[in-house]
């Protein structure tokens, strides 16, 4: 039986089922983290495919739902497989439906939310998911009515809300935590992306005074009493492989950057799980 209850009777009317609703698809997904948000330019998308990709390095399974049509262009240069329309791809070891790939094979991706809602749905009762310690989901910037959807009929997925210290992020997810908390949907934890600067040259992180207000994050997850799970810096080797649309972890492997994602790996596992991570110096 699916860990993830029914709430059939939640569900926005707008949605056209004919059927009741059903999660036999995602029967054997142990955790659902959902990455939305009304601020774009965080890094929502490059944060969650460089936790994809490290807890897969970890040998934790991990699949992805791809609303936006970003998150297979970071993993659409690694060795594939094909799918049919009831099992995701494999990219680079890591299941993966994309608006992206139903483009390529001429299917018309949906465009409204409504048509989303239905999409999802299909998705969580035909495509064969299979056994995953983890299914990501990334939903479109801005499109909070999504978010709550899959918080009403996945109770007990997590939402994982990503930010920069910009003023103007730190109002969004101000807006974005309270409008979750509101609805008694679990915010596992905020991301702060951007944080500060590390220069190569020196030995100390450098502020971005001036640029971005300094600990933001902080401040909400203080006001929010949601926990600030890790500070991601602007780092060089990050901003290359992001450019190149990879995950940090395939194109420098012995990068100094690969031990943020693995703190925030410690951060979303059970207790039990997070001492599989090998962790590296910050």
């Amino acid at each position: 039986m699916s860990k993830f209850m029914d709430r059939t009777n939640n569900v926005d009317p707008s949605v056209d089922r004919g059927h009741k609703i059903s999660m036999r698809g995602i029967s054997g997904v142990q955790q659902v983290l959902v990455f939305s948000g009304s601020k774009g330019g965080v890094g929502k998308t490059t944060t969650m495919i460089n936790l994809a990709k490290t807890l897969k390095l970890q040998n934790f399974r991990v699949g992805i739902i791809d609303l936006t049509g970003s998150a297979e262009l970071f993993l659409s240069a690694s060795t594939c497989s094909e799918s049919t329309s009831q099992k995701p791809r494999e990219l680079s070891g890591i299941s993966i439906v994309s608006q992206v790939h139903l483009k390529q094979n001429k299917i018309t991706p949906p465009a409204s939310t409504s048509h989303l809602k239905n999409w999802l749905l299909d998705i969580f009762d035909q495509t064969a998911w299979g056994k995953l310690d983890f299914l990501f989901i990334d939903v479109p910037t801005g499109n909070m009515e999504l978010a709550l959807f899959l918080g009403e009929i996945l109770p007990r997925c997590l939402f994982l809300p990503v930010t920069t210290p910009a003023k103007a992020s730190i109002s969004a997810l101000r807006q974005d935590i309270r409008l979750l908390q509101a609805h008694q949907l679990s915010v596992h934890g905020l991301i702060e992306n951007m944080s500060f600067f590390i220069c190569e040259d020196s030995e100390n992180p450098l502020e971005l005074i001036g640029i971005f207000s300094a600990g933001g994050g902080q401040r909400i997850s203080e006001e929010t009493k949601v926990p600030l799970l890790c500070t991601i810096p602007i780092m060089t080797d990050i901003s290359i492989a992001t450019e190149d649309e990879k995950p940090v972890c395939e194109q420098f492997p012995d990068s100094d950057a690969l031990a943020y994602y693995q703190d925030l790996a410690h951060q979303v596992l059970p207790t039990h799980e997070a001492s599989k991570i090998n962790p590296g110096p910050l």
